[in-house]
């Protein structure tokens, strides 16, 4: 038998966008009874910062999303009001990257040194994108002048429509994959240009330099923020291991809404916020229904890796250690594993302890073990420094992140025309309001996007 429990607001999820709703409304409106309902034991999301052995003792470092912008409005400001500080990403030196036929090579700049038809070819295709993402319509997407024509064409259509040579296109391939967790062929052409318009430009989400969305790291790891956003909210308004399954509102439009939990357990609240990743919306039924499924493609799982070192045995060699695997990224799509890791770059700790992070490709290496996936580590770096030295670690972790049921992109794809979605992603439905990074106008999959959102989400039900 249920037991109901009265609220002011519930909010459902416990990751960055959900504590940053909660921390705002804690803020303007101290006396609001208010409960963060969290489906696993842990508050934080993708954030995940680890205890490891490093060169000169323990130290912690982030091993889930950790990197963000010194341009990052909300979340620059969100860290220096809870008295935190960051320090530079190391990205000084050549960088690597494995070609489509396995080759490995070093390079210096921005972009790979590219054949130069191909490499006219990527800046022109750049170009057209940027003039491509000026026009988009943030705050009503369907309204943005070529909406219906972006919403019926994948990037893989554009690509091949736009591009020459095959290095270019798959270049485009590898960079969409890279920062969009998507396959071209299930990314429609509108929630690519969205995506990117939020972060102000291609060249901004790209870029190497302190334009760059990841050019800062938190001392002491991303798990601060987390931490010091609990204390702010108070440990007693979270309950885990309480998934939610129903949100009922239907007793008119003054009522608020019922949240239930698949232990039967409900929350009546006079406002709920639904903070969790865009593809978990589809495992909750809504009474009554959506206007709209809020289901977009989207990246469903994440499997990262730390590995230290006694010495940054990559600096000695003139590199940032940053390395983009072509090969590997193209074959993760199809789930082939023969060169599992995707990206490299160097993750030395604020206490200056060598270390090295990276994500893993094919979605079943998390049935691996820790220790074969280390293996694949190690041989995968001595490749590309050519030195047996990252033989010599000192300790490694790997995290696996999926947030809830997995629906493929290309399923998610199929669903509603993204411009249609993303006009109302944000809209309030009845009692009902909307955070999360994929709801953030600045930012969008960011974690200042997820600050933005729940910025927002608080103010509304305040």
């Amino acid at each position: 038998m249920s037991s109901s429990v009265e609220y002011d607001v519930v909010i459902v999820g416990a990751g960055l966008s959900s504590l940053s709703a909660a921390y705002e409304i804690t803020k303007k409106k101290p006396e609001a009874k208010l409960i963060i309902l969290e489906a696993t034991d842990y508050i934080g999301g993708p954030i995940k910062t680890v205890k490891m052995k490093g060169a000169n003792g323990d130290d912690y470092w982030d091993v889930g999303a950790s990197r963000i912008g010194s341009k990052q409005v909300e979340i620059m400001n969100l860290i220096g009001e809870l008295g935190l500080e960051t320090y530079e990403h190391y990205d000084e030196g050549k960088k690597y990257w494995q070609l489509p036929n396995g080759s490995i090579k070093s390079y210096s700049g921005k972009i790979p040194p590219l054949p130069y038809t191909s490499l006219v070819d990527v800046l022109r295709y750049f170009n057209k994108v940027d003039g491509m993402q000026g026009k988009v319509n943030l705050e009503d997407a369907k309204a943005t002048p070529k909406a219906d024509e972006w919403d019926n064409m994948t990037v893989d259509e554009l690509k091949t429509k736009t591009l020459w040579t095959q290095v270019a296109k798959d270049m485009v391939d590898v960079l969409t994959i890279m920062f969009f967790g998507i396959p071209p062929t299930y990314l429609s052409v509108m929630q690519y240009a969205y995506v990117i318009a939020t972060c102000g430009s291609w060249n901004a989400h790209i870029a190497g330099d302190r334009a760059c969305k990841l050019n800062l790291r938190i001392k002491g790891g991303t798990r601060g923020l987390v931490d010091r956003l609990i204390e702010k909210i108070g440990k007693d308004k979270f309950a885990l291991n309480a998934k939610v399954s129903k949100i009922n509102q239907d007793g008119g439009p003054n009522s608020g809404a019922t949240v239930e939990t698949e232990a039967g357990k409900q929350y009546t609240a006079r406002k709920v916020i639904v903070a969790v990743p865009v593809m978990c919306n589809a495992s909750i039924k809504f009474t009554p229904a959506l206007g709209s499924n809020h289901l977009l493609p989207s990246a469903i799982a994440g499997l990262f890796f730390v590995i230290t070192y006694k010495k940054s045995f990559w600096r000695e060699q003139g590199s940032c250690a940053a390395t983009l695997n072509m090969q590997g990224t193209l074959e993760a799509v199809q789930e082939k594993t023969e060169h599992p890791i995707l990206v490299v770059f160097d993750h030395t700790s604020a206490n200056g302890n060598p270390a090295l992070m990276g994500a893993f490709g094919a979605l079943s290496l998390r049935e691996k073990t820790s220790e074969e996936r280390r293996g694949m580590v190690v041989k995968y770096l001595r490749e590309v420094f050519q030195s047996d030295e990252p033989m010599d670690f000192v300790d490694y972790q790997d995290y696996s992140w999926s947030p809830c049921k997995e629906i493929p992109p290309e399923d998610a794809f199929k669903e509603e025309r993204a411009s249609y979605v993303l006009s109302s992603i944000r809209k309030p439905e009845g009692a009902i309001h909307w955070a999360g990074s994929h709801t953030a106008t600045a930012w969008y999959d960011c974690l200042s996007g997820a600050v933005q959102a729940g910025q927002r989400a608080g103010k509304e039900v305040i």
